[in-house]
């Protein structure tokens, strides 16, 4: 299945909007921190584009 049609990996995204960064995010979806980055990272490569400013620390979603 691909990473954009599993439900987990929207859920991410969403609570990634509601929080301050990956790691927040993942803990509040009960989820490992690398798990959750690679469903991030499957989502940015199918998509062509970045989602996440990893550059910064928490790494946060990209705003622009």
């Amino acid at each position: 299945m691909r990473p954009s049609l599993k439900i987990e990996t929207w859920n991410l995204l969403s609570e990634l909007g509601r929080t301050k960064g990956l790691a927040q995010a993942a803990e509040r979806l009960d989820m490992d921190l690398p798990a959750a980055s690679r469903l991030v990272s499957s989502l940015e490569k199918e998509l062509g584009i970045e989602l996440l400013d990893r550059k910064r620390k928490p790494a946060q979603i990209v705003t622009k």
